[in-house]
């Protein structure tokens, strides 16, 4: 009994596997296509007037796949007898369509893509597809009929503008534009700008469900110049027409470079004893958080605590007042500035080592020397009191250099017998004012002799005598009747630099 039992499950399990196979068998037949009638198509396309358009399209049906022979594909507008397109037979296409329609693709593959073109106004309809398979089916996919619309200008580009840049760090920008037809894509261009180093890729294309895409890479190394730049993106149709995309300003931060530093007030000369305002600027982004100032004083370098804003603050302003720089610092770096080596200006003075000297007695021979500073270098000359005639005699302006003014004077002198004193003014003089020193050569009756003193700086060219310097006594040899030849004796003035000399007669 468990044998005849036995021997009929198995009888039963070898009909059930041979039923699977069989259905298996038949599904893999059928499989290959689907059980339903749908197509891929896109609910609405644009087109530019006397262009082309592209309907993409993919299309499946019930049944076994059958080859392209035994398939007709039919694109329709509004109803079935105003056929646009027919694969089989373009006798039935109408006269509007005729030669102006394309499948792209194979029915066979189950595409169904199509072109028409060159696009007119009146192509502006409805558009559905049909597939008529012989011995099996007619099916239109009016579900995913598709509108057509004609436009007179084709799209902008399009072009994501980047965030904010970093110099020297490379970035890529893609420009785009969509259209309806691959035959007459347009080409994109990017606009000129200042980099350190930009390559365009080609441009490329992939298929959308709505048309094409042309796109263009532009790989870009920003650098400061970059800072600003206006970026766009241009499309050039082969009609000439020319599209251009939105702007895009570029934002690259990059650290602090040309760094200078500058005088801001007085904004004319920098006067001695004058409040002094300096001003360091930098071209950077964004702009500096921190200011440092420096100062070039007594053989060394030093930092300026006190402040660090971007100006500085310099109160009565010294002749000398060494070198300033600044150092600028952002969230990319730190940069300084050159040196600034302020020219003050300052009225000219006469120094002290300035004297006289008779160099010979008997035709009452004089060498004097003016030495004056000033900014701008003073210019020395040499008159008489109560004349404005320069002396004569050999002046020699070879010493002078900088601020520094040196003239030296070597002349005769002619003595007027009833007068009593002669006076020699060195003036020095500059833009900014003038100084003169006095030098008076006296006769004394009482001594039978001559006095030579020399006065410090008077406040204007014939102002008042600021002081007695030096004296030496020379007696002239028109009123020695017998000569001491003795040796000279040497009298120092305020400068060892200037010596006078004095020869007595025999009273």
């Amino acid at each position: 009994m468990w044998v005849a039992l036995y021997s009929k499950k198995i009888h039963l399990h070898k009909r059930v596997m041979k039923l699977c196979f069989c259905c298996m068998a038949f599904i893999s037949i059928l499989g290959v296509q689907g059980s339903e009638w749908s197509a891929s198509i896109p609910a609405s396309v644009s087109g530019l007037s006397g262009l082309c358009i592209y309907i993409p399209c993919n299309f499946s049906y019930p049944g076994p796949r059958q080859p392209a022979g035994k398939l007709t594909g039919i694109w329709f507008q509004g109803s079935t007898n105003f056929q646009i397109y027919n694969s089989m037979n373009s006798e039935v296409v109408n006269a509007l369509y005729l030669n102006r329609t394309r499948l792209v693709g194979s029915l066979a593959r189950n595409e169904c893509s199509l072109k028409i073109g060159p696009l007119r106004s009146s192509d502006a309809k409805i558009y559905t597809f049909r597939i008529e398979i012989p011995d099996l089916d007619k099916y239109s996919y009016l579900q995913q009929s598709t509108t057509v619309s004609i436009i007179d200008a084709p799209s902008a580009p399009s072009m994501q503008c980047p965030g904010i840049l970093a110099e020297g760090i490379a970035v890529s920008l893609v420009c785009a534009v969509v259209h309806s037809c691959p035959e007459a894509a347009p080409a994109l261009h990017w606009s000129s700008i200042r980099a350190e180093q930009t390559i365009a890729q080609p441009q490329s294309r992939r298929l959308l469900q709505n048309g094409w895409e042309e796109r263009v890479v532009l790989n870009l190394l920003p650098s400061s110049g970059s800072h600003g730049e206006v970026l766009r993106c241009s499309a050039v149709f082969p009609s000439g027409l020319s599209q251009f995309g939105p702007e895009c300003r570029l934002v690259v931060d990059y650290a602090p470079k040309n760094v200078t530093v500058n005088v801001s007030s007085p904004l004319d000369s920098v006067l001695e004893g004058n409040t002094v305002i300096l001003s360091c600027q930098a071209d950077s982004h964004p702009a500096p958080h921190t200011f440092s100032w420096f100062q070039w004083a007594a053989g060394r370098e030093q930092l300026l605590t006190a402040q660090r804003g971007h100006e500085l603050y310099i109160n009565k302003i010294i002749r000398e007042p060494g070198q300033y720089w600044c150092q600028a610092e952002n969230t990319m770096g730190i940069a300084h500035s050159q040196p600034l080596l302020l020219d003050v200006l300052y009225q000219p003075e006469i120094m002290n080592e300035s004297c006289c000297s008779v160099i010979s007695e008997q035709e009452l021979e004089l060498n004097c020397v003016c030495i004056a500073h000033g900014n701008p270098k003073p210019s020395i000359n040499w008159t008489f009191m109560h004349s404005h005639e320069p002396i004569n005699g050999q002046v020699d302006s070879s010493q002078s250099g900088g601020h520094k003014a040196v003239v030296s004077l070597n002349t005769s002198v002619l003595w007027n017998s009833t007068a009593k004193e002669l006076v020699i003014l060195c003036m020095a003089e500059n833009s900014l004012s003038s100084t003169t020193k006095a030098f008076t050569l006296t006769l004394n009756t009482t001594l039978n002799a001559f006095v030579l003193s020399d006065t410090g700086p008077t406040l204007g060219l014939w102002g008042p005598m600021m002081g007695l310097t030096a004296i030496t006594m020379l007696l002239p040899q028109w009123h020695c009747g017998l000569l001491i030849e003795s040796p000279y004796l040497l009298i120092e003035s305020l400068s060892s630099a200037c010596k006078l000399s004095l020869r007595l007669c025999d009273l």
